[in-house]
């Protein structure tokens, strides 16, 4: 396992490139634009559909779009390794399948009511529904997985959603919880989005048949990869828009999420500015007042910009 305090990533001030960090993003995706340009209608054509709930909310949830970063990423990592088999789709949309699950019962547990810039699936169809299509999702991906007859492929992914799940709850053990340290943030980190991108770097190994070392190579790429995305995904919550992230903006430090920013400020506040963000997080009731308070604190010392 990673360990926390070794991973050390710069955020750089997110939005005066992003345009530019988004084209360079494009572009190194050309290379599997043409599998990627497929991978909408296989995620709807692998998921079985026996009622309407189950077709409305997975048509609503795949058509929002989003990156697509784990099943480009396993892609990318299949020129690496060289296969180019059967299941290139089939496990790309596994990747995907596994996140989009995880975003259905996360907004569900976190009451959340807009994704991407659109109503969340709970709040158009309500909490049963989309529990209950994201327990499908899931299931259909353990059914693609079992198809390739690669036992590792679906040990991995497995460990991988138990770890999301442990790192979820992990986070809502240290909800509200001023003595949360960094370490324990990466911890969460790792579990909410590396060990799913390391999952599905590794898959490309596993499929290759290459040796062991590479696999587990492949996987702590993609890993530290998904913490360090992480890591500028949580400083974009206090430095841009609701426009601009397509979610409500302070939506963590409301939650009791304290994230890299806020755990800086231990560093670089008055003794008195401490005292009083300390007092506020121990309340577990965050204002909108308390919470653009701490937003001014994380851009005055410029926390959301370090490391």
């Amino acid at each position: 396992m990673t360990q926390p305090s070794e991973i050390r990533t710069k955020i750089q001030p997110p939005m005066a490139e992003n345009l530019s960090v988004k084209a360079k993003f494009l572009e190194e995706l050309i290379p599997v634009a043409e599998n990627l340009s497929k991978l909408p209608d296989t995620l709807i054509s692998l998921l079985p559909y026996r009622t309407e709930a189950a077709e409305k909310i997975s048509q609503h949830v795949f058509a929002a779009g989003g990156k697509r970063v784990r099943p480009a990423l396993f892609m990318l990592c299949c020129r690496l390794t060289g296969y180019n088999g059967e299941h290139l789709l089939p496990i790309a949309s596994v990747a995907e399948y596994v996140h989009t699950a995880s975003l259905l019962h996360d907004d569900v547990v976190d009451q959340s009511d807009l994704r991407r810039g659109s109503p969340t699936a709970n709040a158009k169809w309500g909490n049963q529904a989309s529990v209950l299509v994201g327990d499908l999702i899931y299931a259909t991906a353990c059914e693609i997985m079992a198809k390739t007859g690669k036992v590792e492929l679906v040990r991995t992914f497995a460990e991988a959603i138990r770890r999301m799940s442990d790192g979820e709850l992990l986070q809502m053990e240290n909800s509200f919880n001023s003595n949360a340290t960094v370490d324990d943030y990466i911890e969460i980190l790792e579990g909410k989005t590396g060990v799913l991108i390391g999952a599905s770097c590794a898959a490309a190994g596993i499929l290759s048949e290459v040796s062991i070392e590479k696999t587990q190579a492949l996987f702590n790429f993609g890993n530290k990869l998904g913490i360090a995305f992480q890591l500028i995904d949580d400083a974009l919550d206090y430095s841009t828009k609701n426009s601009e992230v397509g979610k409500p903006t302070l939506a963590d430090i409301v939650e009791g999420k304290l994230t890299f920013p806020v755990l800086q400020l231990r560093h670089h506040a008055t003794d008195q500015e401490l005292s009083d963000l300390l007092n506020i997080i121990k309340t577990k009731a965050i204002s909108k007042e308390s919470a653009d308070w701490i937003s001014t604190l994380v851009r005055k010392y410029h926390t959301d910009e370090l490391t």
